[in-house]
């Protein structure tokens, strides 16, 4: 799994991600991302999964914003399929900048796996 440098930072948790084998990505696209990514294509080779949040951030009303090219550019260069999954209601539950957990549901949808092996 790939997290934003920022989350690293956060005591326990940024430790426990590096524990288990999260990939630290910087969005500022440095040498340090090419390495991140290079790390992600090998892991994914190794047969580990890799879930990608591809808007990048929340947005503060919940509303899809534009997808970043990365998640796609790595799941291109390793041949692997991009499985959309669809994650509706967990803005209402956790809210943006908020860490208090209100009550209520989330509705996961798993769509077709989206071939990548033929991607320029």
């Amino acid at each position: 799994m790939a997290g934003q440098e920022e989350i690293f930072s956060i005591p326990i948790l940024g430790l426990a991600m590096k524990a288990t084998g999260y990939i630290s990505v910087d969005r500022e696209g440095n040498r340090e991302t090419v390495k991140a990514m290079k790390d992600a294509v090998e892991k994914i080779h190794e047969g580990m999964s890799v879930a990608v949040f591809p808007e990048g951030s929340r947005s503060p009303d919940s509303s899809v914003q534009p997808f970043k090219k990365g998640g796609f550019t790595l799941a291109i260069r390793s041949q692997v399929p991009i499985v959309p999954i669809a994650i509706m209601g967990s803005g209402e539950i956790i809210r943006k900048g908020s860490f208090r957990v209100y009550p209520g549901s989330i509705t996961l949808r798993i769509d077709y796996p989206v071939e990548t092996m033929d991607a320029p």
